[in-house]
C-alpha cells in the first residue's frame, strides 16, 4: 500500500475526527470546562437541549459513567481530552478494519459498493435481502421497515438508515472483534460521524484514497491507535 497516501489520510482524518468527536460531545453537554447534568423526561432524557430516545439514553449513561471513571484519574480537561481521543481513534481503527474486511471478502460491502457504476453501499442497496436472510444479528425484515418508517421522518432518509445498517454491522463484529467492536462501549454509536454517504465523507475519502489489496491469506489485523502520532501508519 501506498505508505504517504495512508500517512496524509491519517493525518486529515485524526483531525476530522477530534473534531466532530467535540462537537458531538458539546452538543450532549462535554467540555472540557462543563458538564450539563441531563435531565430524565418521558421515553427518554433531555441532555443539553436536545431528547434522546430511551436508545440513546442508555448509550448516554454508558458515556456519563465511562467519563465519570475517567474522572477519578484526571482533571475534568483532561478527562474530556482522553474521551474524545478514544472515541476518535476507535472510529478510525473501525473504519480501517471494515475496509479491509470487505475488500478481502469476509464481510459484505458496507463501506462501498461492488458496482463500479454505483456510489452508495451495497448494504445500503441490499438491505431488503439482508434482512430476509437474516444475515446480521437481530436484523430483520420487521426491523427494516420500522428503521425505513423512521427514516421517512428525516431530512436525509438514507443516511438514517445507513448509519443503522452500519452500527448493525459493528455489533455483528463484537463477538469475534471484541477489542474493536465491544458492545459495552455502546456510547460509541452516539459520535458515529454525520454525512456518511456525501462524495467528501471519511468513508468515501478512505475507499477513494487507500488502496487495499486483497489478501490470499488472513493477516493479524494491526490498527494503531492514529491518535497517538501524525506519523502512525497502518499496517496490514
Amino acid at each position: 500500500m501506498n505508505r504517504t497516501a495512508i500517512k496524509n489520510f491519517a493525518i486529515w482524518a485524526r483531525r476530522y475526527l477530534r473534531e466532530q468527536v467535540t462537537a458531538r460531545a458539546t452538543q450532549y453537554g462535554i467540555t472540557r470546562n462543563e458538564i450539563i447534568e441531563p435531565q430524565k423526561v418521558v421515553g427518554g432524557l433531555l441532555v443539553a437541549g436536545q431528547t434522546l430516545d430511551a436508545n440513546e439514553a442508555n448509550q448516554y449513561f454508558q458515556l456519563q459513567k465511562h467519563l465519570q471513571d475517567l474522572l477519578k484519574n484526571y482533571r475534568q480537561p483532561e478527562a474530556v481530552d482522553a474521551l474524545i481521543d478514544e472515541i476518535a481513534y476507535t472510529w478510525f481503527n473501525r473504519f480501517a478494519a471494515l475496509r479491509f474486511m470487505e475488500v478481502n471478502g469476509y464481510i459484505g460491502r458496507v463501506l462501498s459498493s461492488s458496482d463500479p457504476n454505483l456510489v452508495d453501499p451495497d448494504i445500503l442497496r441490499d438491505a431488503f435481502s439482508i434482512a430476509e436472510m437474516g444475515e446480521l444479528p437481530g436484523f430483520d425484515v420487521e426491523i427494516l421497515n420500522e428503521w425505513r418508517n423512521f427514516a421517512s421522518r428525516e431530512a436525509n432518509p438514507d443516511e438514517y438508515l445507513y448509519r443503522r445498517l452500519l452500527l448493525a454491522q459493528c455489533n455483528a463484529l463484537a463477538e469475534g472483534i471484541s477489542a474493536l467492536f465491544d458492545k459495552s462501549k455502546n456510547y460509541q454509536a452516539l459520535f458515529l460521524p454525520g454525512n456518511l454517504l456525501n462524495q467528501d465523507s471519511i468513508l468515501r475519502r478512505l475507499v477513494k484514497e487507500i488502496r487495499f489489496y486483497r489478501s490470499p491469506y488472513v493477516k493479524r489485523i494491526k490498527t494503531y491507535s492514529f491518535i497517538k502520532s501524525d506519523s502512525t501508519i497502518i499496517d496490514l
